[in-house]
Order: structure tokens, then sequence, then C-alpha cells
């Protein structure tokens, strides 16, 4: 079954502005939201991981907790609550395995080589101590860690060294990222794209994309957390 249209709904009120602006983010490596409870920060985190795996055909993300019993007991039955639909055969056309904690979306051409690809979202509690054997065999393009300040910095750390998944828009091109970095470097897209094809460290340069190549993803960690008492 082939992915319906998937349409996001904004809490109301004063928060929307910051809702939609961590949900739509792709501009920086790392985030991290801090609030109370009520500010929409799950809300806009699990839209988030649903809005790159859709933007993104193919990719893998994290759904991190410092505890697998946490995740399941908490996060997980929102986030079934919210996007469970999806991952219904009969409805969204994707699937899950609720004892793995693992959601599938459903098969989608990719964007450079048209073959069907399968996005993947997988839970994980990140107090385990053999994360680094779990991960060996694995590349990620996209991690959410739910109440960052309670995971261990190695385990967060171990995460970090598997976001490397080279993935691609699913539907704009290395032009429209020229376009975009223009207006934040002051120098026109051409130029944009000259530097960027020079670059032995960007993807565009690594793989001599052409503008009209789609465009390729940067990979992303995104964390919460409530307020924190002095």
């Amino acid at each position: 079954m082939a992915l319906k249209q998937v349409s996001f709904d904004p809490p109301k009120g004063a928060i929307a502005h910051k809702y939609i602006s961590n949900r739509d983010d792709d501009d920086f490596g790392e985030t991290c939201m801090v609030g109370g409870l009520g500010t929409a920060k799950s809300t806009s985190a699990m839209d988030f991981l649903i809005r790159r795996a859709i933007d993104y055909p193919g990719s893998n993300s994290l759904y991190g907790r410092a505890t697998q019993v946490d995740l399941k007991n908490s996060n997980l039955i929102a986030f079934e609550k919210r996007w469970g639909w999806l991952f219904d055969p009969a409805q969204g056309g994707g699937s899950m395995n609720r004892n793995e904690s693992t959601y599938r979306l459903p098969f989608t051409p990719d964007p450079m080589t048209g073959e069907p690809v399968q996005g993947l979202i997988k839970g994980i509690g990140l107090d385990r101590t053999n994360l680094d054997d779990l991960f060996k065999s694995s590349e990620y393009f996209t991690a959410l860690f739910e109440e960052a300040d309670q995971i261990d910095t190695d385990a967060a750390d171990s995460v970090q060294t598997r976001l490397r998944q080279k993935v691609y828009h699913v539907r704009l091109k290395v032009r429209d990222l020229c376009l975009k970095l223009s207006h934040a470097w002051g120098v026109t897209p051409k130029e944009v794209y000259a530097i960027l094809r020079d670059c032995v460290y960007h993807r565009v340069g690594q793989e001599q994309l052409e503008l009209t190549s789609p465009m390729p993803g940067i990979t992303r960690i995104e964390s919460g957390a409530r307020n924190v008492s002095a």
C-alpha cells in the first residue's frame, strides 16, 4: 500500500510557532527542547520523527529514552495514539512490532534510485550495556531522546557515532538547498553550488551531485527535557 497523505495538527495558541519551528527544523545537527508539562515538547518531537521519515524515504530513526520500560509505558503509548494508524497495514500501509518497539512505514520510491524503500522508527532504552554491539551493523539518520537529562552521556555518544545514513529528500533538489543557503551566506545560489561542489566534507561535493539531484539530508539529534529547578 502506498503512503497516504499525512497532515499535522499543530497545538492552538502561542505555542504553535515553537511547535512548527521544531517539527520542521533540518538546519541544525542537534537541538534540545526544555520546558514543563503541557508545552508540546513530545508532540512536536513525535511529529518531527514522522515528518523526517516521510520527507526522507528509507531513513532509519531511533526513538530513545533512558529505559525501555519508561519508553514503552509512556512515550510509545502516546506515539501510537497519535500515529498508530500510519503503521496499521489496513489504514496507513505500514507495520509495527510492539514487542520489539519497531515501526515501519509503507514502501515508497527512493528519490535517487526509484527502488522501493521502507523507513524505520526503532524504540530503544539507552541503559543497555551492549549498545555498541547492538548498533554495530546499523546506520541511522535521525535520533530522538526523550527526558534527555536522564540519559547517560556515553550512551548518547554511542548513538551519535551511528548517525551516518545517507538518504535524500522526497521532493527537494540540490538547487533548493543552494537557494536556501544563499540567503544565509549572502551570496548567489550559483556561488553556493560552486562552494558545495568543491567541498570534500559536504555530500554535494563528495558525490558530485547535480543541481537537479535529490537534496541530501543532514543527520539530526533531537532531545527534550523538563525544566530543571535551581
